[in-house]
């Protein structure tokens, strides 16, 4: 058969040629001569109306039926690859559909990517009750035939002559059983790359034909389009999961962030990119109650920036006085920025936010300015008694002699400074762990009237000429 005629080129022509006698002619109203192919020629009554196609119609529909069932095999294939999302289905119907269809005992596909042989995915169909044959799985990098279909992308079809000679030994001496027939059309992509091949082997129905070859041809033009298409869809649902996967995580990321914020005792806002608030910490609330924070401008105008400088609490904590509310209500203000990722190498990266991270000091500006003021005080108060304490120590050292009264004084006064000394020392410890948390300050009672004598009696002698009294 012509290699150049398809499966469908094997239309049924009219035999009839007019006799040179005549015979071929009307020889009457509604009568004709027709050929039979069993004899001679005869006369037939035609109905009025009919012509010689309408008689030779049954010899065409039988040939139509044939090309027809074809038509309607390779469409069912074609559809089935298409509905196959996944590779693995559309290489099992392929194969399974070539050898049906062309009649083969043995398919073979092999499909590969960016032509690494060595990672292909081949699918193999065997007629029932047929033994396998054995076909080459994956195509070697040598000179084989299957190996040539992929590299010059032609179908290439041999006959059992053709595959003794292509072989390196005989049937009998391989062992095998001796293919009949074998024939493998490329899988070729939409840029001309191979994809792998589709083999059909036959053992016993005889050699395969150019309609053979020709639908095989086909076969692999649509198995070419449902591979890619699969492949198309195979990395859309993996970028999909991809994307699905991230968005799940960022959500988590949100949903933690989220609890640790409102889990903090200090005040949050978080901002977006244009500045409006999107998530407010309970602190936050309790903190703007009158007004809530709407921007992230409006966070700044509710405080009242320092003299000295500039607000930027992005550069580093700035303690500022909350305009609403109490007078001596403070807050320490910190602004992180949020940095993205720039879309283009040489822009600079975009800013994604803000969170600014708010904690009330009006606690820790009062205890710090009573610190101050105490230790003020200490520092005066500490003059006195080591004055004291020094110059009566350096009296005591004269050697000139005392007299025992002066020198009982001089001690007395001493021991009362040394132990006004000690309970000042005392008092600064005290405020230290106070300051550190290690101590909770608690009221308690205490009786003026052995308060004021103390002082009374340790002022006395600093004045000696005056009277001090307690009413």
């Amino acid at each position: 058969m012509d290699a150049t005629r398809g499966p469908l080129a094997g239309r049924a022509r009219s035999t009839h040629r007019p006799s040179p006698s005549g015979h071929g002619h009307s020889r009457g109203p509604g009568v004709r001569l027709a050929q039979s192919s069993a004899g001679p020629s005869v006369m037939q009554q035609a109905e009025p109306g009919t012509d010689a196609r309408t008689r030779r119609r049954p010899v065409a529909t039988r040939v139509d039926d044939r090309e027809v069932r074809l038509l309607h095999d390779l469409s069912a294939a074609a559809r089935e690859m298409h509905r196959s999302l996944s590779l693995d289905d559309v290489l099992r119907v392929v194969t399974e559909r070539a050898r049906e269809i062309v009649g083969a005992t043995q398919a073979v596909t092999s499909q590969t990517t960016n032509e690494e042989w060595s990672n292909a995915v081949t699918a193999v169909s065997v007629a029932d009750g047929a033994a396998a044959a054995r076909l080459a799985l994956v195509p070697p990098n040598g000179p084989a035939v299957h190996a040539e279909v992929c590299r010059t992308n032609r179908p290439i079809r041999l006959s059992q002559v053709e595959l003794w000679r292509e072989a390196d030994s005989t049937p009998a001496e391989r062992g095998n059983r001796p293919l009949q027939a074998w024939m493998a059309a490329p899988l070729v992509g939409s840029d001309g790359r191979n994809l792998g091949l589709i083999q059909l082997a036959r053992v016993d129905e005889g050699d395969f034909t150019a309609s053979d070859e020709a639908i095989l041809v086909q076969l692999a033009g649509m198995a070419s389009v449902a591979i890619e298409n699969a492949r198309l869809y195979e990395a859309a649902v993996d970028a999909r999961t991809q994307l699905a996967w991230a968005a799940h995580v960022e959500r988590v990321r949100a949903a933690e962030l989220r609890a640790v914020i409102e889990a903090m005792g200090e005040a949050v806002v978080v901002c977006d990119p244009s500045g409006r608030v999107s998530i407010v910490n309970p602190a936050a609330d309790v903190l703007f109650a009158e007004r809530p924070v709407t921007t992230y401008e409006d966070l700044l105008s509710r405080f009242a920036a320092p003299e000295s400088h500039p607000l930027d609490p992005t550069a580093g904590p700035v303690e500022v006085r909350l305009k609403s509310g109490q007078p001596d209500h403070w807050v320490e203000l910190r602004v992180y920025p949020v940095p993205g990722v720039s879309r283009r190498p040489a822009e600079p990266d975009e800013d994604q936010g803000r969170i600014a991270v708010m904690r009330d000091i009006s606690a820790s500006r009062r205890a710090r300015a009573q610190r101050e003021a105490f230790l003020g005080i200490l520092s005066h108060e500490l003059r006195t008694p080591i004055t004291t304490i020094y110059a009566g120590s350096k009296v005591l050292a004269r050697e000139e002699p005392l007299h025992s009264t002066t020198r009982q004084e001089l001690a007395a006064d001493i021991s009362a400074e040394a132990e006004r000394l000690f309970r000042l020392v005392e008092d600064l410890l005290v405020m230290t762990r106070v300051e550190r948390g290690v101590l909770q300050l608690a009221n308690e009672p205490v009786l003026l009237q052995r308060v004021l004598a103390a002082a009374i009696r340790l002022e006395a002698a600093h004045w000696p000429t005056t009277r001090i009294q307690m009413t």
